[in-house]
């Protein structure tokens, strides 16, 4: 059944999500239908390797282009849509066959995946591969899916994580430890990956540096061709102006007009932003020394000296006696 997620914001500042419900087009609320077939979990690790050197390609052209190496993808690997049972062939083959630079990741597979947030709110990612008998460390060669952890720059990782319910979150990662062991009761070698995101959680706290970067957030650029403004281009002249806006100033101005809407604040209260209020808070204060006007500290200063003068004098009464 199509409609968006229903939210209940009777509640002032508070908005209750329902998931359960959805809003249909005529404003009606109606139980959600789910689809079966998405009530499925898998989770995926993925990159694309990077070349260790960047090549100037043409004698004439100087733009630096970069030559990717090869593809890792685990529900892809060797970019089938399907898992294979060619791993168990006892030679890998595949990478000699294929067009592509994929690299089979049918020989490695994630057996755990663990998910932690520190108290700088950064979100860390153990996982946990299993090499069978070590046949994609020493079959592979070159091709091995090895080089994603030691080729130098270091590859960006993608880790898409879908849970039973919901839709699937992807988050961009860099590799930060590497650990591989070999289990001697086994014969495989066990891999840990200690990976680490490069944008901080959204639950965290929000910085000073943030909301003075707010209300210059994506800019835009307007042109209004009724202006009298005169601007030469080529040889044709053109009556309009260009004038900036910012799409972060809007959302802030949108944000206050949601709270007077609801009486949460009065109408005529100022939309400032945060450096805006700084201003406002500055002229105050100097406003309110220029009143105050300006005061001798000379009876405070000679205060100091007398009580240092004293305390000299009394300590060399003390001494001589």
């Amino acid at each position: 059944m199509a409609g968006n997620i229903h939210i209940e914001n009777d509640y002032q500042n508070i908005f209750v999500v329902d998931p359960n419900k959805v809003d249909l087009l005529g404003g009606q609320v109606d139980q959600r239908n789910i689809a079966q077939e998405e009530l499925v979990m898998y989770a995926n690790l993925e990159c694309n390797l990077q070349p260790r050197s960047k090549l100037i390609v043409g004698s004439t052209d100087r733009q630096l282009r970069q030559i990717g190496l090869g593809n890792i993808n685990f529900l892809k690997p060797s970019g089938s849509d399907f898992l294979t049972t060619q791993w168990t062939e006892l030679q890998n083959q595949n990478n000699t066959k294929q067009q592509t630079k994929d690299i089979s990741s049918e020989l490695l597979g994630i057996t755990q995946i663990t998910y932690k947030v520190g108290t700088a709110y950064v979100a860390e990612f153990t996982i946990n591969l299993e090499d069978v008998k070590g046949r994609a460390l020493f079959e592979s060669g070159n091709d091995s899916i090895y080089s994603a952890f030691f080729n130098l720059p270091y590859p960006i990782f993608y880790l898409t994580l879908k849970g039973w319910y919901g839709k699937a979150i992807r988050y961009q990662l860099y590799l930060d430890k590497f650990h591989g062991a070999f289990n001697s009761s086994t014969g495989n070698f066990e891999i840990t990956l200690t990976l680490k995101s490069f944008q901080l959680s959204v639950l965290r706290d929000i910085f000073m540096s943030d909301l003075y970067a707010v209300p210059q957030m994506y800019r835009t650029n307007k042109i209004d061709n009724s202006s009298d403004g005169l601007i030469l281009n080529n040889t044709n002249t053109q009556n309009f102006s260009v004038s900036t806006t910012y799409l972060g100033k809007d959302k802030i101005v949108e944000m206050y007009k949601k709270y007077k809407s609801r009486g949460l604040l009065p109408e005529d209260f100022p939309e400032l932003t945060v450096q805006s209020l700084i201003k406002r808070l500055e002229n105050f204060i100097n406003t309110s020394l220029e009143q105050l006007g300006k005061v001798s500290l000379n009876p405070l200063t000679d205060y100091e000296k007398y009580s240092t003068t004293l305390n000299e004098l009394n300590s060399e009464i003390l001494f001589n006696t």
